[in-house]
């Protein structure tokens, strides 16, 4: 989504629920991870899930908070969904 054109930013919690309303999950369904303090803080106001990227420790949270505990599917990849906020 670009916030110029829907016309909210970061850490409006509301950018928040239109990102989850157009992907069609629920807001405790989404994880943000941010290196922002107060988008992260917009996204837990919204009701996201929401981690602040401190080093790579952060994606190990975000994989046990996701179940995936470093699992790799049949290619060897990792499962990975992500959308992007400007």
């Amino acid at each position: 989504m670009n916030s110029s054109v829907v016309g909210m930013t970061k850490p409006d919690p509301a950018i928040y629920g239109l990102a989850c309303s157009r992907l069609g999950v629920l807001p405790w369904q989404a994880l943000l991870i941010d290196d922002s303090r107060s988008n992260v803080e917009g996204a837990q106001k919204a009701g996201l899930q929401a981690l602040q990227y401190t080093n790579e420790d952060t994606i190990a949270q975000a994989a046990q908070l996701l179940g995936l505990h470093g699992s790799r599917d049949k290619e060897g990849s990792r499962p990975c969904s992500s959308v992007a906020l400007r």
